[in-house]
């Protein structure tokens, strides 16, 4: 029987202003998240990254390997 969540590996860029140098720097942050599929995945990142000072955008989302978390 398949899990109803799965887990997906989402990469983040975020636009961050370097404070020493005051160049906008690419950071890249990778995410695990539990959904059942990549829109739902989109949707909790969206509301997750929603308000945050810094511009971002998801380049990347792919299932994870992994079948657990404890």
């Amino acid at each position: 029987m398949q899990p109803e969540f799965k887990f997906y590996s989402v990469t983040v860029q975020i636009d961050q202003e370097d404070p020493e140098t005051a160049k906008i720097k690419k950071v890249k942050e990778e995410y695990l998240v539990d959904a059942r599929n990549p829109t739902e995945v989109d949707a909790k990142v969206k509301e997750w990254m929603d308000g945050t000072m810094y511009d971002w955008k998801i380049t990347k989302i792919a299932e994870s390997k992994t079948i657990a978390v404890y």
